[in-house]
């Protein structure tokens, strides 16, 4: 779905004697949706990214949504945890595997309707 919605952000240029305001319009800015952060963690794990630091700062989310979400995957056995040195690190599963590749092949049987 495109959202032609434009989103306003005031930009400061600091300076000693005046703060001059700039706008940047940011079109079709979305949300993404758990499913699809989700997805993208997995993607993430597969290509060979195992810390949970570095996972956080590809997936471009927040410490607390990652532990969730990486949580969930982890219970529903998409991925698995393990720990080397008492560090965490984080393995793609068969089912993680397969589910990343049927939603690979939705994503692009969708974008063919639109």
């Amino acid at each position: 779905m495109v959202n032609s919605e434009r989103i306003y952000i005031k930009l400061y240029s600091w300076s000693i004697k005046y703060k001059p305001v700039r706008y940047m319009i940011f079109e079709n800015m979305s949300k993404r949706s758990k499913l699809e952060i989700s997805y993208e963690i997995l993607k993430i794990i597969m290509r060979g990214e195992d810390k949970p630091t570095k996972i956080m700062y590809k997936a471009n989310i927040s410490w607390n949504a990652l532990k969730d979400i990486l949580q969930l995957l982890t219970e529903k056995a998409f991925i698995y945890e393990k720990t080397v040195k008492n560090s965490t690190r984080y393995e793609i599963a068969e089912k993680g595997i397969q589910s990343l590749s049927y939603y690979q092949k939705a994503v692009k049987e969708i974008e063919l309707l639109i």
